[in-house]
């Protein structure tokens, strides 16, 4: 069986103002195809239903987390991007949560990426339930459900940032 929660790192190619144009800061939008960001492999993209995003920030940071949403199976599949951008010194990275399993797939996250996801704030707005709205403030997100996909990015983040300071 896959490990879980692997991330990826990917280009980030849109700029700060792009992002927001696709879902202002400290607000979810859902997304049809055609909408996706471009850092989204094509291959993967065209799998989906629709995907969500929701953006938080503060001060020096904000983070996006765009989840993929497609039926497997009998399944529902969710493969999560998230980005995140120092505002101040324009520094961003980005990546995709998936299960991969061969060597060299994945490599640890940053300590610069957890730091931007903790300080933009982000993490208290999930979990989600449902979305209210197609689109609407970050608030209305804090009772949903779609939380899953989040906190597995987060958890793998932390863990990769855990395990690269016992090395």
């Amino acid at each position: 069986m896959a490990t879980p929660n692997q991330f990826s790192p990917i280009k980030v190619i849109t700029s700060l103002s792009g992002f927001n144009t696709i879902c202002p800061e400290n607000e979810y939008r859902i997304l049809k195809a055609g909408e996706y960001p471009p850092e989204i492999p094509e291959g993967l993209a065209s799998k989906f239903n629709h995907m969500y995003c929701a953006s938080s920030g503060f001060q020096n940071s904000v983070v996006y987390v765009f989840t993929g949403v497609r039926v497997d199976g009998d399944a529902v599949d969710e493969h999560p991007f998230v980005v995140s951008f120092d505002k101040k010194t324009g520094d961003v990275e980005g990546g995709l949560l998936h299960h991969g399993d061969w060597e060299g797939r994945t490599t640890p996250i940053s300590e610069k990426m957890k730091y931007h996801i903790n300080e933009s704030g982000i993490q208290s707005y999930f979990p989600f339930i449902q979305l209210p709205h197609e689109q609407g403030p970050i608030q209305e997100l804090m009772d949903t459900s779609l939380s899953a996909a989040f906190w597995a990015s987060v958890g793998a983040i932390e863990e990769k940032d855990d395990e690269s300071i016992k090395s």
